[in-house]
């Protein structure tokens, strides 16, 4: 896909500026923007998840040590 270079970027900012941008596009167009922001916003989503719950499993580490000294 071809885009302007200020459809892109509005495009990249966010899911929702996806769904802006990918509304203004013909059909094709349209159908593969969403498929493709859906897809990095689960990617996103899945690291931000990992993320969390590591940060969450060192701090029950640190109450647990704290706690028991």
């Amino acid at each position: 896909m071809d885009f302007e270079k200020s459809l892109a970027e509005r495009a990249a900012r966010s899911i929702g500026d996806s769904f802006v941008v990918a509304y203004s596009l013909i059909e094709l167009h349209c159908a593969a923007l969403i498929e493709a922001a859906k897809e990095a916003f689960s990617a996103a989503h899945g690291i931000v998840l990992m993320t969390s719950s590591a940060m969450m499993g060192v701090l029950a580490v640190f109450v647990f040590i704290m706690l028991s000294g």
